[in-house]
């Protein structure tokens, strides 16, 4: 991975192009942000997934879902290129199916602990920031979903070198294997995820 390139395209604002200005993103509209993930695929696939991850699948769903608490912590930095955050929700036995993932959050005390196994993690390997996703209820199905983000450093887990897959070509950054050991997460993220969740 062409990290000096990931490092140009924060600077230059590319890893928060559909942030809005005031946490630090350029508040782009849809089409224009596919044209710039277009124009950056030409030169390095590798990269364009590396901002298509960060714009779409981190920072997307921080900004629509997140305390303003949490938008300070993990959004600001993350549009300014300061982190790099990675989406974890495919499984072995599941896949990208959420309402049919195994990976559990057990509310212990005011704390979660998550145990599961997720696969081809892009941008698994040198993330700073993890979008989580695991059941706290699994008789609702996918309604029994819930997302977390935490700091790599918090998740007790183990991380296995990367698999082979239709995507890991010599710079792409998917394919990264995570079992998670334990991780516990404070307890306003769920709360948050359920009150933004449709009855």
């Amino acid at each position: 991975m062409p990290f000096e390139n990931i490092k140009k395209m924060g600077e230059l604002g590319f890893l928060g192009l559909t942030v809005s200005e005031e946490y630090g993103g350029a508040a782009l509209d849809t089409v224009s942000y596919c044209v710039a993930i277009e124009e950056i695929s030409k030169a390095c696939a590798a990269t364009a997934i590396v901002m298509a991850v960060r714009n779409s699948l981190v920072c997307y769903g921080i900004e629509k879902l997140g305390t303003e608490e949490q938008k300070q912590r993990f959004l600001v930095p993350l549009a300014k290129g300061k982190l790099i955050g990675a989406f974890a929700l495919t499984e072995p036995g599941a896949g990208c199916d959420g309402a049919a993932q195994e990976t559990t959050m057990v509310l212990d005390g005011d704390e979660y602990i998550v145990d599961g196994t997720k696969n081809f993690i892009t941008n698994g390997g040198f993330a700073d920031v993890i979008v989580l996703f695991g059941m706290t209820d699994k008789s609702q199905g996918y309604r029994g979903t819930t997302r977390f983000w935490s700091r790599r450093t918090r998740l007790g887990s183990r991380w296995a070198r990367k698999r082979k897959s239709w995507a890991s070509a010599p710079r792409a950054p998917a394919g990264w294997y995570l079992r998670i050991v334990e991780c516990l997460s404070p307890t306003d993220w769920e709360r948050r995820a359920r009150a933004l969740r449709s009855p």
